[in-house]
């Protein structure tokens, strides 16, 4: 099973995600301040705490959430790794309530990082909500726990039902953005002269940390800690559920109305809506029924090759157009690029190339460095390859204006320089406040 969990795993989407109560006010805008990366003074726990922090928990009341499973019997949550028990007490139950608007409200707000450009850019959500632990007082809990606690352990609990399986698609995608997305984090990193870094070393490890204005943040587990309690669940728990449990025709009506909603979003132009439902949670569905034990029940049902028609002729009309719009529906624009001092032959051959390249959307360009970065062959020390220089290309596109970051290119041939070209940085724009 893990070995198929990885394969998994690696094929999926990578994506993040986060959560929040009823801090205090002045809780709030000190998270505010930490989102920041403000001047954060970080101090250590004991070594034990992220271990104890997982194993914390009641046993006195023996109410869990089950449901009863294909062969009659029942399937229950793990204390040790949902740890948040008993389930009906008032502090917990709103964590396990697929309907609580927090749910959905910090789950929206992973998937939206989780469609920005990962190239060149690092995004965290640094945010928590009180949680009265009953065991160790008041602490702090990352908002991550919401849609994860409660879409994880609505599937578990209802394996071989369509809600419940919608449950776990979006708990997956939750998952996969926290655990495999390089630029999306819940911890605070910070641009330096070698790159995105921590804020503060070993802050994935950090308990306790100590803000500047002196109120210290007590946090339940550090971040490698509930990592691995994730792991734990998405690995074990809810693959086991949906290996064992959920069966072909609750994937194929899930997949319907997925497939539904995401042509209703389309119409009505919510197009990152559009974008999340059929590329995102439709692909992960349609990624599970193709798995080799349901080959006979799709190979003649004709509804499923009816969806899978569509899903294709979608792709084709709208994939591009969508990740476009979704891609920048969500960033704040950038200041406009400062413009490097270089000669006239660079800053012509620039606006010649750039011109060429984006016809009737071109603006302007501007090389944003003063010198060649020149490449030998990594085979050959001896030998140059080509040189390239940073330029940002302003684009219009209706109403709005972007940043394109492209490269001045040019090879080596036979002991000089060869002609211009202009080649891509990276495959995504950003919007900009044209000046």
């Amino acid at each position: 099973m893990k070995k198929n969990l990885a394969l998994r795993m690696i094929m999926a989407i990578a994506v993040m995600f986060g959560v929040q109560t009823t801090a205090s006010a002045q809780l709030r805008g000190l998270l505010k301040k930490a989102k920041k990366a403000l001047n954060v003074e970080i101090t250590v726990g004991s070594e034990n705490e992220s271990e104890e922090a997982a194993n914390n928990t009641t046993t006195e009341s023996n109410v869990q959430p089950e449901a009863a499973d294909q062969q009659g019997g029942t399937l229950q949550l793990k204390p040790e790794t949902f740890i948040y028990q008993p389930v009906d007490d008032p502090v917990n139950a709103p964590l396990y309530d697929i309907n609580n608007p927090k749910v959905k409200e910090y789950y929206d707000k992973w998937i939206e990082l989780g469609n920005l450009p990962n190239d060149d850019q690092h995004y965290w959500l640094f945010e928590f909500f009180d949680y009265q632990s009953p065991t160790r007082g008041l602490k702090q809990v990352h908002v991550t726990e919401y849609p994860l606690v409660a879409y994880f352990s609505y599937f578990i609990t209802h394996p071989n039902d369509v809600e419940g399986y919608r449950c776990y698609i979006r708990a997956r995608l939750a998952y996969e953005i926290l655990a495999l997305s390089s630029n999306v984090h819940t911890v605070p990193y910070k641009l330096t002269r070698l790159g995105w870094t921590e804020e503060y070393t070993g802050m994935s490890d950090m308990r306790k940390l100590l803000l500047n204005d002196g109120t210290q943040i007590n946090l339940l587990e550090s971040e490698k800690a509930r990592l691995k309690r994730w792991k734990t669940i998405d690995g074990d728990d809810a693959y086991g559920a949906f290996m064992d449990n959920t069966s072909y025709e609750v994937i194929r009506s899930a997949m319907q109305q997925t497939m539904n909603e995401a042509k209703q979003a389309q119409t009505e132009g919510r197009i990152a809506d559009a974008f999340n439902l059929l590329f995102k949670q439709y692909r992960l569905m349609k990624s599970d029924i193709e798995r080799e034990r349901f080959t006979s029940n799709r190979k003649n049902d004709d509804i499923y090759l009816d969806m899978d028609d569509d899903y294709k002729l979608m792709y084709q009309q709208y994939y591009q157009d969508w990740l476009n719009v979704v891609q920048t529906s969500g960033s704040t624009p950038v200041d406009m690029p400062k413009e490097a001092a270089v000669s006239a032959e660079i800053k012509n051959q620039a606006t010649a190339q750039a011109k060429a390249k984006f016809g009737a959307s071109f603006v302007k360009a501007i090389v944003v460095e003063s010198d060649w970065h020149v490449y030998t062959d990594p085979n050959n020390f001896n030998r140059t390859d080509h040189r390239s220089m940073d330029v940002d290309v302003i684009v219009k596109e209706g109403d709005e204006y972007f940043v394109s970051h492209q490269m001045l290119w040019q090879n080596y041939q036979g002991g000089s320089w060869g002609s211009y070209d202009m080649r891509q940085k990276s495959q995504f724009k950003q919007k900009v406040n044209y000046k």
